[in-house]
C-alpha cells in the first residue's frame, strides 16, 4: 500500500507501472517463502511436540 502511494506521486506511469508489477511479483515469491517456512516450522514443532 505504501509503494503504490509512492508509484502514484511518480510522474512516468509506465515506470510505475513495471515497478508495481515487479514488486507484486517479488512480494508473492517472499510471501510463498514465508509461508513455506512457517508451515516448515509447525510440523517440526508438532513432531517434535510428538517426541
Amino acid at each position: 500500500m505504501f509503494f503504490r502511494c509512492v508509484g502514484d506521486d511518480t510522474p512516468s506511469p509506465p515506470f510505475s507501472a513495471e515497478f508495481e508489477s515487479a514488486l507484486s511479483k517479488r512480494s508473492t515469491l517472499l510471501f510463498y517463502i514465508i509461508n513455506l517456512i512457517l508451515i516448515a516450522l509447525i510440523i517440526g514443532y508438532l513432531f517434535y511436540d510428538v517426541k
